[in-house]
């Protein structure tokens, strides 16, 4: 059986500035759609796993509602929110993925309203600004 292989790091080692360009130049940046992929994989699996089962069961019990209020006033929306900030990256990878009520989470666990006034009423323009804001926050 041959011996396993070992390496030596020199960690004194000076790197050409060559090879930081060529290593600088080979780097991509994902793509934005992957961003809230990579946030949300940063989330306990088991905090994941109950805001999953919450907004299922949020999902279904507000299906067909339409006043905002009733949506939100949901009591696994509140337990949703009561999970804190280190969902954020889920809520914004679902309100990507399915749009959705979920401002009054977002206001709540971030503590701003980046919606201007002129979006107000129009659920698209108040996804795109909650979703820059995700973005520009490292959390979409």
């Amino acid at each position: 059986m041959d011996s396993p292989q070992t390496a030596t790091i020199n960690f004194d080692a000076q790197v050409s500035p060559d090879l930081r360009e060529e290593q600088s130049a080979a780097y991509v940046e994902p793509p934005e759609a992957m961003h809230s992929v990579i946030a949300a994989a940063l989330v306990d699996p088991a905090l994941a796993a109950q805001f999953q089962q919450l907004v299922d069961e949020w999902k279904a019990g507000t299906a067909g509602l339409s006043s905002p209020r009733s949506i939100a006033g949901h009591p696994a929306y509140s337990q949703i929110i009561a999970l804190g900030e280190p969902i954020l990256p889920l809520i914004f990878r679902d309100l990507r993925d399915n749009g959705g009520w979920w401002y009054p989470a977002l206001r709540t666990l971030t503590g701003v309203n980046p919606v201007p006034e002129s979006a107000r009423g129009h659920p698209e323009l108040n996804d795109a600004a909650w979703l820059r804001w995700g973005r520009k926050n490292g959390y979409a």
